[in-house]
């Protein structure tokens, strides 16, 4: 019989000027049964309120990424 292994998935996360959503969320998803295995970041915003947020964030075994993109 094989064996089922866990599934694995990723969360991408858009967000802009909402760092106060996005620890919100960050601490939402700590509450899940199944975690995912990485959390990806794109932040639009023009400070570094959002980026202080989530480097902030202990996120554990979970994989962080963080993306910043200028809104054009």
């Amino acid at each position: 019989m094989s064996e089922i292994k866990p599934l694995k998935y990723s969360v991408l996360i858009p967000t802009c000027n909402r760092p106060e959503l996005l620890t919100r969320f960050l601490q939402s998803l700590e509450k899940q049964t199944r975690l995912p295995s990485e959390v990806v970041v794109i932040d639009q915003s023009d400070d570094d309120k959002t980026k202080h947020c989530f480097e902030a964030w202990q996120a554990g075994a979970i994989k962080k990424t963080y993306t910043h993109r200028k809104i054009k």
